[in-house]
């Protein structure tokens, strides 16, 4: 739930960057920066002084996409905390793989879940599991033969 959140998190964070460089574009042509922090929008809008109506209004919009910049980032670093918190709690050492993260790591775990032979979360051990899967005969004309009690 939390790694759906930061997800989710994380594409706003993408739509809300991708507003606010196309506004600071208009102020300040030919200086988009292809991973704009919060702290380096608010360094180019705070050299903006519009002085038409039109130009106030695009500033203005820019300083609410920053807020909102500002308040996504907060949040991305709190559910980070969180999933950080939540992986070690488990005891898993997949943050130990270079290139893994808490946001990796708990969306592996939660895609995955718990492997058949590995204690559940209540500590016994799983069922038999799913059948396995057992590929049927082929005959020498690449056809696939009816199976066992099919009738063909």
């Amino acid at each position: 739930m939390l790694a759906d959140r930061r997800d989710e998190l994380a594409r706003r964070r993408v739509q809300t960057v991708n507003r606010l460089q196309r506004l600071l574009s208009e102020f300040v042509p030919g200086q988009r920066k292809r991973d704009l922090s919060a702290l380096q929008a608010k360094a180019i809008l705070a050299t903006v002084r519009p002085r038409v109506v039109a130009g106030k209004t695009r500033r203005r919009m820019a300083a609410e996409e920053l807020a909102d910049l500002v308040a996504v980032d907060a949040k991305l670093k709190t559910i980070k905390a969180e999933l950080r918190a939540a992986v070690l709690a488990r005891g898993s050492s997949l943050m130990e793989i270079p290139g893994v993260g808490p946001a990796g790591a708990a969306r592996i775990r939660a895609d995955v879940g718990t492997s058949p032979g590995s204690p559940t979360e209540t500590g016994s051990p799983p069922g038999p599991g799913p059948p396995r899967w057992t590929p049927r005969p082929v005959s020498r004309s690449g056809l696939v033969c009816p199976g066992p009690g099919t009738g063909g």
